[in-house]
């Protein structure tokens, strides 16, 4: 805020932190979250039409250290119920280095549902179906 009690946006309040949440928000209640933030950015006032009610979440994916020799695709992840969205962070033939950070994944897919329960049983799906193997390289 200002010192007339206006509200200025800075670059910092521009960075949005987690991993998918303006995404995800958008998904949930039927708007562009990063459109509208960038219309209070630049001075406009969105139009914050909600068109939806569900919830919408990420699933980070697994991932182990080593060389990726099997792998579920992007598409047999999409097939499953809910499945909004996939985006793969490794590849077959890959060398995955473990790294110390929250969103360390082999890839992430975000989920819809009518509710959170709804959600977490069709994450918990396509956990059980999700395919990482890797051979391990030499020491």
């Amino acid at each position: 805020m200002t010192d007339d009690g206006r509200f200025f946006m800075t670059e910092i309040a521009a960075r949005l932190s987690g991993c998918e949440v303006p995404l995800n928000h958008g998904h949930a209640y039927g708007f562009d979250l990063l459109h509208a933030i960038m219309d209070t950015y630049v001075g406009r006032h969105p139009e914050l039409v909600y068109t939806r009610d569900r919830a919408v979440g990420d699933l980070l994916l697994p991932a182990v250290a080593g060389v990726v020799t099997r792998l579920s695709t992007a598409r047999e992840l999409m097939a499953y119920p809910g499945v909004l969205s996939c985006q793969m962070n490794v590849a077959i033939g890959d060398c995955i280095q473990p790294k110390r950070s929250s969103g360390f994944c082999a890839g992430y897919v975000q989920v819809e549902g009518r509710t959170s329960a709804e959600v977490q049983e069709r994450m918990q799906r396509i956990l059980d179906g999700f395919v990482l193997d890797v051979a391990h390289p030499p020491s």
